[in-house]
């Protein structure tokens, strides 16, 4: 009868903790302290850590409908910590392993207050190759710094309008597209008369001068556009004398590029 008796207060007991282990969050440790009230399980050691469920790539890969959160350490390939995010399985990295490879549109806060240390190689930023002699264009390329600019591509001769007509007085052609500097040389005999300049390419107006001025017989006048062109449609230089009584004895447009 006392055995009995005993058996079902040892039951009891049983039942009672088992209800009270579902009710709360539990302590697993050495010392007898309570567990964190934020956490359903709390392990304390000074002298042992957890150890996760560790697996081969293999297995961890057949693991059946893995819940999202699930974490076990690999042990061969990549070995380490992976966790699954619902739909993949993702591994873990430290701060000395390499970033995974991202998408570019998905990088959105990315400047160097966010890197605490170590430099990005200039070669992660744009393709070609990135030394001393070489800067990163806006398309992510590296190019050479070209030797070659400004380059005076070509003089030609140019007579002088006496019409208050504007006419065309030049015509230039473009070798290639890129940035170009175009100048108008002229000397005027006759008198102190202004004249206008306008660069045309097709039905664009590429610049236009407004009453320039000469001096009799004494000093070049200068007129200077500096142009983006997209096309090598030649560009055409129109005149306009103001007072038509001008007469031009000499003269040139040169052209040169600055940059490609």
């Amino acid at each position: 009868m006392k055995k009995r008796i005993l058996k079902g207060a040892v039951v009891a007991i049983i039942i009672a903790m088992t209800s009270q282990v579902k009710a709360q969050n539990v302590a697993i440790n050495s010392d007898g302290s309570t567990p964190n009230s934020s956490a359903m399980l709390d392990i304390t050691s000074t002298t042992k850590g957890l150890l996760t469920p560790r697996m081969t790539s293999a297995q961890r890969t057949a693991i059946s409908s893995p819940a999202t959160g699930l974490i076990v350490y690999q042990t061969d390939g990549t070995d380490g910590f992976y966790y699954y995010d619902g739909s993949a399985w993702v591994l873990l990295i430290n701060g000395t392993d390499a970033l995974p490879a991202v998408n570019g549109s998905a990088v959105t806060n990315l400047n160097a207050s966010n890197l605490a240390s170590g430099t990005v190689p200039t070669a992660r930023l744009g393709t070609g190759t990135a030394s001393s002699s070489t800067y990163l264009r806006g398309d992510g390329t590296w190019s050479s710094v070209s030797s070659s600019y400004p380059n005076l591509i070509s003089t030609t001769s140019v007579s002088g309008n006496t019409s208050t007509a504007l006419t065309s007085i030049a015509t230039i052609t473009i070798p290639s597209t890129g940035k170009y500097m175009i100048t108008v040389y002229c000397k005027f005999d006759g008198d102190n008369n202004p004249v206008n300049y306008i660069l045309k390419q097709g039905a664009t107006i590429l610049s236009a001068s407004t009453y320039v001025s000469w001096i009799s017989g004494v000093t070049y006048g200068t007129f200077t556009a500096v142009v983006d062109l997209a096309s090598t449609t030649s560009v055409i230089l129109y005149e306009q004398d103001v007072n038509d009584s001008g007469t031009a004895i000499s003269g040139n447009v040169k052209l040169t590029k600055l940059s490609d």
